[in-house]
């Protein structure tokens, strides 16, 4: 994305925008830095050359929570209070070396199909009327963008300009905002999805999904993410670690900055993950991570609690629960307080992990299903065998929409946790300590290999450091930083640790923990 060729970048930006609290504001704001061309404003124009009526490629039926869903590809709208299924599946099976893609706009009001083989053909579908269309002259839809029955849509190749189409009326708004698309594009709604942030990493723009109008927010950055902040109020451009985000309301001024990622739905709180270092998995299955979470106040910074051996997953509605990974390969749903909650397994063939209603703590998608922490109540969604699904939220948490596509070939690994899930509360350690847990003494090792020459035998409940190594996977290329490996065939998980005051070396996983 240029700043140069931006439309509508200017004092101009955003005229003509009327009505919703939510849309960008008539004036730039005082972080707006571009100037625009007086030729480059956006435009409102029929095309008949996008769209063409034809029959549709989906056809829809009902059924009941638990009733068998016998096809491979579709999307599956669920009623969260009866379990009730509105199913939207192919007319035409895919042929065998074609992988359709199926999903919904992220209100639900349309339905996107990607189909065929070089070229892809694309269907756009409205959820109300069963209308279908097929998009032309090489126009991408983008279900992200959009609101109702308007839909971004991509155009080109190296740089991709954007649109705005009006499946309903057949009208296209060239905004000529790009995307270089090699580039790792990051984008956000507002709540009602009248006003979107896109950016790739370097700049930033505030589109209005109505009029297309947009203006340049902040550019200058480099591999930056764009999160929406609490109860709607706007975006935080910033890096997902430490560090200040940049934060601005949907008309685009800036609020105060500050870390917005991690914040808990009432910004009273933020999570912050953690890790002592990667480590270096040439096996196959599960990749092993050590990873941490820690509990903040979000003004003030100042330490509340910290979750050793988890990665964190999200906040539920209520600001105090949250679900972490941990080493089995599910997930914990775990409040502020250390208590646990429910434990989720690994879910297999189930895409998306397990998410938090947006508005009930207690209540959340997972193993294609919805369920209620607090009954045990379970509206599930069943599918034939081999078969995935990824379900996610509208935003009233009256609906779940599940996609359900084939899965080639075997499940693959899943990240775990490579140590076991510990809670603490502050103040603790900065450092992150281990201890021996095996019944007898502990070989120290030069390498991680049975083999390798023992430095020394550790007692249990000797103290330990993770000690970063440098290893590499190429010769051919530099090493990195690591503090464990695994071998390629082997399940064992090596650390590279230090005892406290003296020697470092290789020890098994296996036989340490996280020290008291």
């Amino acid at each position: 994305m240029k700043t140069a060729i931006l439309v509508a970048v200017l004092t101009f930006v955003f005229a003509g925008c009327s009505g919703g609290e939510n849309e960008p504001a008539a004036t730039p704001s005082s972080t707006s830095t571009a100037t625009a061309s007086p030729a480059s404003t956006s435009e409102s124009t029929p095309d008949a050359t996008v769209l063409e009526a034809v029959p549709s490629p989906l056809t829809k039926s009902t059924h009941q929570a638990g009733e068998l869903l016998r096809e491979d590809t579709g999307i599956a709208f669920m009623d969260t209070a009866s379990g009730a299924i509105e199913f939207w599946s192919l007319v035409d099976p895919a042929g065998p070396q074609e992988w359709p893609q199926l999903s919904p706009s992220d209100d639900g009001a349309l339905l996107v199909l990607n189909r065929g083989n070089a070229p892809v053909r694309h269907y756009v579908v409205r959820r109300d009327t069963g209308a279908a269309y097929e998009l032309k002259g090489g126009w991408v839809p983008d279900t992200s963008i959009g609101f109702g029955h308007v839909i971004g849509v991509w155009k080109g190749t190296d740089f991709a300009t954007l649109g705005l189409l009006d499946v309903a009326s057949g009208t296209m708004t060239r905004t000529g905002i790009s995307r270089d698309a090699l580039s790792n594009s990051s984008r956000a709604s507002s709540p009602d999805g009248t006003v979107f942030v896109v950016g790739n990493g370097s700049e930033f723009v505030l589109v209005s999904a109505k009029t297309g109008a947009a203006k340049l927010v902040k550019d200058g950055l480099y591999n930056y993410r764009v999160s929406p902040l609490p109860h709607g109020r706007g975006f935080a451009l910033g890096p997902e670690g430490p560090g200040e985000s940049s934060n601005f309301d949907w008309d685009g001024n800036p609020l105060p900055p500050g870390n917005a990622f991690g914040l808990s739905p009432d910004g009273s709180l933020r999570a912050i993950p953690g890790s002592p270092g990667s480590i270096l998995s040439l096996g196959m299955g599960a990749f092993p991570v050590v990873d941490t979470v820690t509990i903040v106040g979000a003004a003030t910074g100042a330490p509340r609690v910290r979750f050793l051996g988890a990665s964190f997953h999200g906040w539920a509605a209520d600001s105090r629960t949250l679900m972490v990974g941990d080493e089995v390969g599910g997930h914990r749903i775990i409040d502020i307080d250390g208590r646990e909650i429910a434990r989720v397994p690994f879910p297999g063939l189930v895409q998306g992990g397990t998410q938090f209603s947006p508005v009930d703590a207690s209540i959340a998608i997972t193993n294609r299903a919805i369920v209620d922490f607090r009954t045990g109540q379970k509206l599930e969604l069943v599918v034939g065998d081999g078969i995935s699904t990824s379900g996610r939220w509208n935003a009233d948490g009256t609906e779940v929409a599940f996609w359900i596509f084939p899965t080639p070939g075997k499940d693959g690994g899943v990240a775990a946790q490579l140590l076991p899930l510990k809670f603490e509360t502050a103040p603790f350690p900065a450092d992150l300590a281990l201890k021996v847990t095996a019944d007898e003494c502990l070989n120290l090792r030069e390498g991680p290999d049975l083999g390798a020459p023992v430095i020394t035998c550790m007692a249990p409940g000797t103290r330990l450091t993770f000690e970063p190594v440098l290893l590499t996977m190429n010769p051919k290329e530099p090493p990195s930083e690591f503090i464990g490996q695994r071998q390629l065939g082997e399940s064992s998980v090596w650390l590279h640790v230090r005892i406290a005051g003296g020697s470092a070396g290789w020890v098994d996983a296996s036989y340490v923990s996280w020290a008291d």
